[in-house]
């Protein structure tokens, strides 16, 4: 079930209005994979919206303004023709698009004036200081009453301490509200694993799992049906590991354990594979046999060729997380421990004069 957000303009100032930002693009990809649904309101969208103009004027005006960067060829063009409201449309409509646009959008209708006067007269937090507080003052309030009609509990994430914290510490808010001083807090109180870790365990699994298998199934013994065999030829098949190929859109992946605090997690696959194997065995089928002499006599046919084998496949894999990304640290084939190959018919048959090609034989369970 995703977890309801809401960011302060704060947090948006201390990323520098980044999408490049590391705990930034983290929330995009919980976003993205349904972990978290983020709320806001007009007062905070026109926060981020005034303080990157302020911002966008300051870098332009240093620009223009600091000679010694006209040293460099081409910064003067820039100054120039890169218009601030242009810049300025750029980073907003970014920031939109992955935050405001598909926000859930609380807006001051949900506050009571009321209760927010009342906590003016009161010096109730967020109100400290004085009249500054009134935005945050009606924000948390339509929020409050917002998350109570639909039931909801909302994750305050605000670096504002002195206003936030201890506003959520009330009573009647703190039933609703949890405060986080940072987005990496935030991710730290995700007591279950995530949509997006679940993604990013996935894409780790499927990049490595084929050479992982193909290092365990080496292991494993390759057999020709015994039926097939004469009483003295103990022929074994010769296996091309190149060959072999792990069909991804067959895999179906289940996490059985997951630790985030070592950043690790037990998973059980399954699927199917395929290989081929080089089998030359002689086809004793094809000769006569003497039930007197208890013998094939004559002359019979060689079998010598390609078999391609597929089969299913389950295993164990333990992942550990290096980075943003998860790889395998070890594999454990459950299944299969061995492999016999019949023959569905030959790629070649040999004899003294003759050579007749057939298609790739098959192989069936």
């Amino acid at each position: 079930m995703a977890r309801y957000v809401f960011l302060d303009t704060q947090v948006f100032k201390s990323a520098n209005f980044s999408l490049k930002n590391t705990n930034i693009k983290k929330l995009i990809s919980y976003v993205t994979a349904g972990d978290v649904t983020l709320v806001t309101s007009p007062i905070i969208t026109n926060e981020v919206i005034k303080h990157i103009k302020s911002d966008v004027r300051r870098l332009v005006k240093a620009i223009s303004e600091n000679k010694i960067f006209y040293a460099i060829p081409g910064v003067e063009k820039i100054a120039i023709e890169f218009d601030h409201k242009i810049l300025f449309e750029q980073i907003y409509q970014e920031i939109a698009k992955n935050f405001f646009n598909s926000a859930e959008k609380v807006d001051l209708s949900y506050s009571i004036p009321g209760d927010v006067f009342k906590d003016y007269f009161s010096l109730t937090p967020p109100f400290v200081s004085g009249k500054t507080e009134f935005p945050d003052a009606f924000v948390a309030n339509s929020l409050l009453n917002w998350a109570k009609q639909n039931r909801k509990k909302i994750a305050i994430v605000s670096g504002n301490t002195r206003d936030w914290e201890k506003l959520c510490d009330r009573e009647e808010y703190k039933q609703v509200f949890e405060f986080y001083k940072n987005l990496s807090e935030f991710f730290a109180s995700f007591t279950s694993i995530t949509l997006y870790e679940k993604r990013l365990i996935e894409l780790g699994v499927k990049r490595d799992l084929q050479q992982h298998f193909l290092a365990q199934f080496k292991d494993c013994s390759v057999t020709i049906t015994p039926e097939l065999l004469s009483w003295d030829d103990f022929s074994e098949p010769e296996v091309d590991y190149s060959k072999l190929y792990i069909d991804n859109s067959s895999i179906s992946i289940n996490i059985i354990d997951f630790d985030p605090e070592n950043r690790t997690a037990e998973v059980a696959i399954a699927g199917s594979f395929s290989f081929w194997a080089n089998v030359d065995i002689d086809d004793v089928n094809s000769g006569m046999y003497d039930s007197e002499e208890k013998e094939i006599i004559g002359y019979w046919d060689r079998l010598k060729g390609i078999v391609e084998a597929k089969r299913e496949f389950s295993c164990i894999v333990t992942v550990y997380k290096e980075g943003e990304e998860y790889k395998i640290d070890s594999l454990e084939i459950d299944s299969p421990k061995s492999v016999e190959l019949s023959w569905g018919h030959c790629f070649e048959y040999h004899d003294d004069d003759n050579f007749i090609p057939d298609p790739i034989p098959s192989d069936e369970e």
